[in-house]
């Protein structure tokens, strides 16, 4: 009986043996070494694409042939694996840090992938996980800032008209930063498809084909009170957890501030206009289209203007109409990142996320202008902090 050798296989064979192979890229190349039929094979789109799909779950750049994004990225974990073992030896002077930092830093998600996978491996040692997490973390803070700057650019293009969808999409990005597990970058699109999923419930109970606002209202009231249970934390109002909108969505309770971002958000999806109140000690909501307003925080308690001004009042302050003026996403973005810093301030002074906030905080609400310089000098900040607190420093 005549036998072929492998390579006088016919190429679709050859092609399936070398699938077979597709975790383990050395055992491809190897193959592809034999002879020109394996090369020709083993150099196929289709090979690389397993491959890259084994070893990174599966993103690929566009217009990228695998065989090539493959050689990308693996150049990426190499350096990136090297450089933050430098950083962990300790030893290192805070210029050094920042310098180290920044060549990691335009990688963005690449490395970050990087980061998590050592923050995670058992055999590695406790400060190299540490430092793993920390330049993760911080990775994700410099493509949070560039997300802002470009989202603040696209708002002095546009004006207000996009103001309660820039709303969410901060809030989205600032919780992203403490979403705590990979991928990260997928924290962005959960959020919205829970939101999502709210809203259509909320719209299964309309009772009418065109339903008035006052009948969204009441369907959105009895949705995210009655039934999903949302309410004010009244016993655990500075856990961190309270200002972050993956967070909220799943304990049903935060404070005022992130209670009314919520209902904007599914107000917006139903065709109801939700305005943030800012009063004077207390966050509300106003409904313009019915000259009401909601206290989020207090079980979706209507009220009045006068309402509004008994509050005020408590606080020890005149009422006055501005107070009932709408914040816009900017000023919304920045009492978030207010109310983390304090939450975090309370846990511990010593903390990477503190940093990180600081620098969201910085790009959203110093002049547009000078978001650039704030950019440049997120790896300086990084340093500085593990210079300063050393092994205090913790990591989320």
């Amino acid at each position: 009986m005549a036998t072929a050798s492998l390579p006088g296989l016919p190429v679709s064979l050859l092609r399936h043996i070398i699938i077979y192979l597709s975790n383990d890229e050395h055992a491809v190349c190897q193959m592809a070494c034999t002879c020109q039929n394996l090369q020709a094979v083993a150099a196929e789109d289709a090979i690389w694409n397993a491959l890259h799909a084994q070893r990174w779950n599966g993103s690929r750049r566009r217009g990228q042939r695998s065989k090539l994004e493959y050689i990308r990225r693996h150049e990426i974990d190499r350096k990136t694996s090297a450089w933050i073992r430098q950083l962990a030896t300790g030893d290192l002077a805070e210029n050094r840090l920042a310098v180290l930092f920044g060549r990691v830093e335009p990688y963005q998600q690449d490395a970050i992938d990087v980061c998590w996978k050592l923050a995670v491996a058992e055999n590695e040692s406790l400060a190299l996980q540490k430092m793993a997490k920390s330049v993760g973390r911080m990775l994700q803070c410099s493509c949070l800032v560039d997300n802002i700057v470009s989202l603040r650019r696209t708002r002095m293009l546009l004006g207000n008209a996009n103001d309660r969808e820039l709303t969410e999409v901060l809030a989205t990005t600032l919780s992203s930063l403490f979403f705590d597990k990979p991928p990260f970058a997928d924290a962005a699109n959960q959020i919205r498809s829970s939101l999502d999923q709210i809203a259509e419930t909320v719209r299964s109970r309309f009772i009418y084909p065109n339903p008035t606002v006052e009948h969204k209202m009441d369907a959105l009231q009895r949705v995210f009170y009655e039934e999903m249970h949302f309410c004010g934390n009244t016993d655990d109002y500075y856990n961190i957890g309270n200002s972050l909108l993956h967070s909220t969505l799943e304990r049903k309770t935060a404070i005022p501030l992130t209670l009314a971002i919520l209902y904007q958000c599914i107000g917006r999806r139903i065709g109801v206009d939700v305005d943030i109140i800012g009063l004077p000690g207390h966050i509300v909501v106003g409904l313009p289209e019915m000259e009401l307003y909601v206290d989020v925080f207090r079980e979706g308690k209507l009220l009045t203007r006068d309402d509004c001004g008994t509050i005020v009042n408590g606080y020890g302050i005149d009422m006055n109409e501005e107070f009932l003026q709408p914040i816009n996403a900017t000023d919304v973005f920045l009492r978030n990142c207010n109310n983390l810093s304090n939450c975090l301030r309370r846990v511990t002074q010593y903390d990477t996320r503190v940093v990180a906030v600081q620098i969201l905080r910085l790009a959203g609400g110093i002049p547009f202008e000078d978001t650039r310089a704030c950019r440049e000098s997120l790896p300086l900040m990084w340093a500085r902090a593990h210079v300063q607190y050393g092994d205090r420093l913790p990591v989320w």
